[in-house]
């Protein structure tokens, strides 16, 4: 509590006065690392079981790689340990000022906040202008994940770390082989995480700084093949697979629950979606609202009976057709993710209209014959 009170105490001096995107004084900056990061930070993860971390590698300067990319990103206790062993200017969504102690430990650093219900342009044109400065900013430390997972694997990176065709330097954190209640999911509260954490006398942690990893001349005009190669680089050191799951799995995770659906009918691999079927979140959003009025007792499956009874269908034939052609695990029942590759290979080739669904649906009623609809179909 004391370490608390005095980290808080501490980043209100920082923060007091006008706020914006300036560069860190001299003071402010030896409190941000010393005090804040290297006493009060390190004391707050020895309370919570981190005895001992070790490190492997060295740091490389602002000069050296503009950004620093931390992964995976699997814990809250990660932005503590970011803030003793990588400290810098964060990429921060802006919720997270909310956040005990957190909100207040990223307001005394230079933070670029992240709004993502408004227009991200001023974020990169700051993010732009800080990599390309001549002046000694930080470097930039981002999670480029976006999101908190298992770290069982490496799920895919989000572009904005690539975008400017920069050297980065990757550091990741070696976690124990069973992190357990470290890990902050949709299956519990932060508050059990911590208390959990604080259950366990002893939590072995690694930190990793790998070799600066400079763009060549096709990656940085292709930010997509640029986090791809730093992501298969950083996998092959740890020897993790990567994944196609990212920051939209979780969204669509916690639209799902907002529905009454399963969690697990958002784990849809959204790399594989956008990229093989063509589909993007905003249409899996709108997929997922209508799969969710199907399934009426909202266990994440629909049977020949949800669309019969749902959409009317006189001609049993029909309906038993539709269906045969969506259930290709022989189920007697549909997935979600069934559903969308239903929609992206029989239906969508027939409509160009994003609005697909209603319209495809109401032609079907009314025609009361669904053949014509996959004509050609790959299926």
């Amino acid at each position: 509590m004391v370490t608390v009170l005095l980290t808080n105490l501490v980043t209100w001096t920082l923060t007091y006065g006008p706020h914006g995107y300036a560069m860190q004084k001299p003071w402010q900056r030896f409190v941000t690392r010393t005090v804040i990061g290297q006493w009060l930070g390190r004391t707050f993860l020895w309370l919570f079981g981190f005895l001992w971390i070790d490190t492997h590698g060295r740091r490389a300067s602002f000069r050296e790689a503009q950004v620093t990319l931390i992964c995976p990103h699997s814990s809250i206790f990660d932005c503590f340990i970011v803030g003793v062993y990588a400290q810098g200017g964060y990429l921060s969504l802006k919720e997270n000022l909310n956040l005990p102690l957190i909100g207040s430990l990223l307001c005394a650093s230079e933070t670029i906040w992240v709004d993502e219900k408004k227009n991200k342009d001023g974020v990169q044109q700051e993010l732009c202008r800080r990599v390309s400065s001549n002046e000694s900013w930080q470097p930039m430390v981002i999670f480029p994940e976006g999101t908190v997972h298992s770290a069982r694997s490496l799920v895919e990176f989000r572009l904005g770390a690539f975008k400017y065709g920069v050297p980065v330097q990757p550091v990741y954190l070696r976690l124990p082989v069973d992190p357990g209640w470290t890990i902050w999911s949709y299956h519990h509260s932060m508050f059990a995480v911590v208390l959990h954490t604080l259950s366990v006398l002893y939590h072995p942690i690694d930190v990793h700084y790998l070799p600066v990893y400079s763009p060549s001349d096709e990656e940085k005009a292709n930010p997509q093949l640029f986090s791809s190669n730093v992501r298969a680089k950083i996998a092959e050191r740890m020897q993790v697979e990567v994944s196609d799951h990212g920051r939209p799995d979780m969204d669509l995770t916690g639209l799902a629950l907002k529905l009454g659906l399963p969690y697990s009918a958002g784990n849809l691999e959204y790399g594989i979606m956008r990229d093989q079927l063509q589909l993007n979140y905003q249409t899996l959003k709108t997929l997922m609202k209508r799969f969710a009025t199907f399934d009426t007792n909202k266990d994440g499956f629909l049977t020949l009976d949800d669309l019969t009874v749902r959409l009317k269908w006189p001609l049993e034939e029909d309906a038993t057709q539709f269906f045969a052609l969506c259930d290709t695990a022989r189920r007697g029942k549909i997935t979600f993710r069934e559903y969308c590759i239903a929609y992206a290979d029989l239906i969508r080739p027939y409509e160009s209209d994003e609005d697909f669904i209603n319209l495809a649906y109401d032609k079907v009623v009314q025609n009361h014959a669904i053949t014509p609809f996959f004509c050609g179909s790959r299926c």
